[in-house]
């Protein structure tokens, strides 16, 4: 007769089996199919691991485009391109109302080669540092190089082609004149009919010299009716989308010991901050993914990416702004809502606790902006109380065992788990934080890809994921929640979809909407070193740093009025918090693991 271990129930079993499963299987093993270079860049060497596919979206402040791209069996290169031009709006005029065409030519068809077409191209690698860049060889010693980008600021699109001789004699290379204009229905555009313009410049026959080479270019470019097409040097397109780069990288830059994460946070800055679209009511952020543009998407731009932008401190994102709506509460203290984060596609009741714990942080964030802009002591104690009393309603009504854990139940009739049973700890509800993460990171909800929506189901949107990284850190469980977003950051950056974070799946095929970029970096502004503004000069922070970690650090970070860099160190048992603002120190202060230091940066 076996017997029973102490306190074994079926709760423990869960998590044992979740341990073995982390440490064992797929959900742990970093699988790369991309490799990444001191450069900044991430490249995939082709071998034979192919066919493959992917796509990967660019944005400019006109101009949007969902490259997909692939090797297929025998090393040959395929593309198509989306292009989406948020302002030449579509009827019905409605928030999906973006001009959008798909283009499959590939220039080099175009091009002889000895009078004759480019044949046995294999792909070499493909490299991305906010451009695209793919490198071939042929059967005739000539190597090919494509890159794909959009305009910073044109309604346009760009393709460099580079052809190298490296077959030791002269060769003949045609590329024929090429420029197509395409007219829209005027029935179907807001403003008539569109110009869709394909040019190619540097045109005509070369004779190619021994290790010389030729390059050409297209671009593709949406007008009105009324417009002329833009006037461009497609070079000088690329010097702007790469001093574009640049300028964010250089920007808020994460320093930790696991340049996974570190390099995944400079791509997530770039996605972040390249989706903001120039519209008649001025720069206006918008997710992309084909079809989220010049629009309001309340929870991509207020919720998700709004509260990063001020860290980054590039200037467009700062010219952008929304404002919430306030809701009503119910009988019961709790916020009134038919619809949530997954707009209506998983049950969520009539009050569910994502939308509960959105309004009581905002409560909160009320009450200090209000003090720091001196406003009035009775309406922001108003709020304070209205905060106290969600956060106790919020408990009442949401609190529950389900599934085996001591958590939340998402809705009043809810009895599965669900992703978004993280949303409290994010906002500083800790109540049942040890019930809830043991939860989280479950086999009921944790997959390969992160957090299923649902216990049981295969969908994931990685935004749950991200709250419930950033959660799982706020609370303190900072090395339990390493383990889980060095791998899911390993499986973005250089797994087989790469390099953003993703909107879902099965829906939208893992689109790279912008404001999961967003969500991406607060796991380490927020998550990671606690950043908790409580002024327009103030802030709080309560670092978590892994024990295995000696350091990390945020430097430029944009907020607060200031450029300043924050350094945690590790000093024995203590953590050392040092904020400078060039060589200027504002903050040096020796704290214990998991307190909260208060900067107040005013008259400093």
């Amino acid at each position: 007769m076996t017997k029973k271990l102490p306190g074994t129930n079926t709760k423990y079993l869960v998590l044992l089996i979740s341990l073995i499963l982390f440490s064992s299987n797929s959900y742990s093993q970093e699988y790369r199919r991309w490799k990444m270079n001191p450069n900044g860049s991430i490249s995939w060497l082709i071998d034979n691991n192919i066919p493959h596919s992917d796509h990967i979206e660019m944005s400019g402040k006109r101009i949007s485009c969902i490259l997909r791209y692939g090797v297929a069996s025998d090393g040959s290169f395929h593309a198509t391109r989306s292009l989406v031009w948020p302002m030449l709006r579509t009827i019905p005029n409605n928030t999906h109302a973006s001009l959008t065409r798909r283009f499959a030519q590939d220039a080099f068809e175009l091009v002889t080669v000895n009078y004759k077409p480019i044949e046995a191209e294999k792909v070499t690698s493909i490299s991305i540092d906010g451009t695209l860049t793919v490198k071939s060889k042929t059967g005739n010693n000539l190597e090919l190089i494509r890159q794909y980008f959009p305009s910073t600021t044109l309604p346009g699109y760009c393709e460099i082609y580079t052809i190298i001789n490296n077959s030791g004699k002269t060769c003949v290379v045609e590329i024929p004149k090429s420029s197509n204009i395409y007219r829209t229905d005027p029935a179907k555009g807001v403003y008539g009919s569109y110009g869709l313009i394909v040019e190619l410049f540097n045109s005509g026959s070369f004779n190619l010299q021994a290790n010389d080479s030729i390059h050409f270019s297209v671009f593709y470019s949406g007008v009105k009716a009324n417009e002329m097409s833009p006037i461009v040097d497609v070079n000088q397109e690329k010097a702007k989308r790469i001093a574009f780069i640049d300028e964010i990288w250089k920007k808020l830059v994460l320093e930790t010991p696991d340049t996974v994460l570190n390099r995944e946070f400079a791509f997530a800055k770039i996605r972040a901050a390249e989706s903001i679209f120039e519209t008649q009511g001025g720069p206006m952020h918008g997710p992309g993914g084909e079809a989220y543009y010049a629009a309001i998407w309340a929870n991509d731009q207020a919720e998700y990416i709004g509260p990063f932008f001020p860290f980054l401190g590039y200037e467009p994102l700062i010219e952008w702004c929304l404002e919430y709506c306030r809701r009503k509460l119910n009988a019961e203290g709790v916020v009134m809502s038919d619809s949530d984060e997954l707009e209506g596609r998983f049950p969520a009741g009539n009050a569910n606790l994502c939308t509960s714990s959105l309004y009581y942080d905002a409560l909160i964030s009320a009450v200090y902006l209000g003090e720091s802009l001196g406003k009035e002591k009775r309406q922001l104690k108003l709020y304070k109380t209205q905060a106290e009393k969600l956060k106790i309603a919020i408990e009442n009504y949401f609190g529950s065992t389900i599934e085996g854990f001591e958590t939340y139940k998402y809705y009043k009739e809810n009895d599965k788990l669900r992703a978004w049973i993280c949303i409290p700890l994010t906002m500083g509800i800790y109540e049942r934080k040890a019930g809830t993460i043991d939860a989280l990171f479950s086999p009921k909800l944790w997959t390969p890809d992160g957090l299923a929506s649902l216990s049981g189901d295969k969908t994931f949107w990685d935004r749950s994921t991200l709250y419930g990284l950033r959660g799982v850190l706020a609370a303190g469980e900072t090395d339990k929640a390493l383990k889980f977003l060095h791998y899911y950051s390993n499986r973005r950056l250089l797994g087989d979809h790469v390099p953003y974070p993703v909107e879902a799946y099965p829906e939208g095929s893992q689109r790279h909407l912008s404001a999961e970029s967003g969500l991406y970096c607060r796991v380490f502004t927020e998550g990671l070193f606690g950043i908790r503004p409580t002024g327009l000069h103030s802030f709080d922070l309560t670092p978590r740093l892994p024990i295995s970690w000696p350091a990390m650090s945020l430097r430029h970070v944009h907020a607060f009025n200031r450029d300043i860099d924050i350094v945690v160190e590790r000093v024995g048992t203590k953590l050392k918090v040092i904020i400078t603002e060039g060589e200027k120190i504002l903050v040096d202060k020796l704290i214990d693991d998991g307190e909260t230091v208060k900067v107040n940066l005013a008259g400093i």
